[in-house]
């Protein structure tokens, strides 16, 4: 199984969208040899609409082109160092934006240190 995450200078073209639900965020990128790939980042179905579970202690799966990533991987920690770039980058919108808010409350949950 391929779990290759791009890198922040490999990215020809980025869209992000946080969706409904909490603890959600999702990327479509593009990468300048025009691989698509689409990462998700999405809680738990059963704990989705729960909103009695503080947000950091929902479980949360990282999808990388509709396949789960396994926790404390490789690919993991390249999905989070993405995040950490791009919102340096300011990549993801406003600094104050939602999308870089979820992309921290991500980087935060997964334990990755910048």
């Amino acid at each position: 199984m391929n779990m290759d995450v791009p890198s922040c200078n490999e990215i020809k073209d980025l869209n992000f969208w946080v969706p409904p639900q909490p603890s959600s965020l999702m990327l479509s990128i593009i990468t300048r040899e025009g691989k698509k790939v689409k990462i998700d980042m999405l809680p738990d179905m059963d704990d989705a609409t729960d909103e009695s579970i503080p947000d950091l202690k929902r479980k949360r799966t990282i999808y990388l082109d509709d396949k789960a990533v396994p926790l404390k991987s490789e690919a993991e920690a390249a999905a989070m160092r993405l995040l950490s770039d791009l919102i340096a980058k300011q990549q993801l919108g406003h600094p104050q934006g939602l999308a870089v808010y979820m992309a921290n409350e991500m980087i935060e949950y997964f334990g990755y240190k910048k």
